[in-house]
């Protein structure tokens, strides 16, 4: 997915990972009284945190000019 993404969708796509993480984490922050919304929360989080990761570097690397 990421080698085929134009730089602008690559932005849109780490945005949308970013945003789900936090609301995934206001999840657990707003009921944590309950133990399906915790569990959702933290599935959902290491759903969209996990590969933020991956298009950070991605992101990096296309951005920055080589100084090799």
């Amino acid at each position: 997915d990421q080698l085929d993404l134009p730089t602008d969708r690559l932005y849109r796509h780490l945005y949308l990972q970013l945003y789900a993480g936090a609301g995934a984490m206001l999840l657990v922050v707003f009921f944590p009284q309950s133990s399906t919304l915790l569990w959702t929360g933290v599935v959902a989080y290491g759903v969209f945190n996990g590969p933020t990761i991956g298009y950070v570097y991605d992101l990096c690397n296309r951005t920055t000019v080589a100084s090799e």
